[in-house]
């Protein structure tokens, strides 16, 4: 009766060895769009800022990231900027993201149109 018990003790503690193994998924990977969009969203304001008389506010919209592989992104996109009298402008940019291993976006270069009236 001994035996029989310690069977199957060993045979619980082996499949509860197994069931503790690591998993063999392949890492996920990190999702950076916030990020960079917060990057390129900085980069407009002091672009515009600087730039244009009485600059209200600047909104980026993402339209297009595309993955160089080596760390940096291509990013396209408006921006609407929004004067003291409440008239809208709006132009095209194309911009270049970096992202480091913790995840944080710096924008390397940034161009764009001058901004047209809606």
């Amino acid at each position: 009766m001994k035996k029989v018990v310690s069977l199957a003790l060993a045979l619980v503690m082996m499949l509860g060895l197994c069931a503790c193994g690591g998993g063999s998924a392949a890492p996920e990977e990190e999702d950076h769009s916030d990020a960079i969009r917060l990057a390129v969203q900085s980069e407009a304001a002091v672009e515009c800022m600087f730039s244009y008389a009485n600059v209200k506010n600047v909104m980026a919209s993402v339209t297009n990231t595309d993955d160089n592989g080596d760390g940096t992104y291509e990013v396209n996109g408006y921006i609407t900027v929004i004067d003291d009298y409440g008239d809208r402008y709006k132009a095209k940019f194309d911009a270049t993201v970096s992202v480091d291993e913790d995840g944080d976006a710096d924008c390397d270069s940034f161009s764009m149109e001058t901004p047209t009236r809606e």
